[in-house]
């Protein structure tokens, strides 16, 4: 009878399939990485969006004025809400930190600091374009909210087109009736 011997992986073998492995691995961790800082900054900016239509919300059933302030502060962004009323308590009204976000941009412009205003009535002062950035202003890895529709606070994945002149509607003209006396 013949002994079958067991063959064994020479070191070549391995050390191929061990850089294969590592290339492999090195490939995804980028990936991985840049995932989850695409989801942190999609999370941060859906936050404030729901922040801000929150108080929207609030400020309408209150009857009061409230503002939001993004500033940067030691290089990161932040905001924080504000109202005069005695709602200005809680989770809501404590400074947030938007993570992810590298600029900020204001109509299309480059801004450290922002700070807008949600009236009783829900309209929001100044309506504007507010475009936040991971990477630069042009980057198309930015996420904007549009307040220049009244009353209506809308996210984007890219600039918001400017909006159509509002037209005023015309009262219909009548022609002038001659009535045969």
């Amino acid at each position: 009878m013949k002994s079958k011997k067991a063959q064994c992986f020479s070191l070549l073998e391995i050390m191929v399939s061990l850089a294969i492995l590592v290339l492999v691995s090195a490939l995804l961790g980028v990936k991985v990485t840049s995932l989850i800082s695409e989801h942190k900054f999609n999370n941060s900016v859906q936050a404030l969006l729901d922040d801000v239509k929150q108080l929207q919300i609030l400020s309408v059933s209150y009857g009061t004025d409230c503002a939001v302030k993004l500033y940067k502060w030691k290089g990161a962004f932040y905001y924080v809400c504000t109202s005069e009323a005695s709602i200005s308590r809680g989770p809501l009204f404590s400074p947030h930190i938007l993570k992810g976000v590298n600029a900020l941009s204001l109509n299309g412009k480059k801004s450290d600091s922002l700070k807008f205003t949600l009236f009783s009535t829900g309209r929001v002062e100044p309506a504007i374009s507010l475009g936040l950035h991971r990477e630069e202003i042009d980057s198309p890895a930015s996420l904007w909210i549009d307040t220049r529709k009244q009353s209506l606070i809308t996210l984007s994945h890219k600039l918001p087109s400017r909006l159509a002149t509002s037209v005023t509607p015309q009262m219909p003209q009548t022609k002038n009736l001659v009535v045969d006396k």
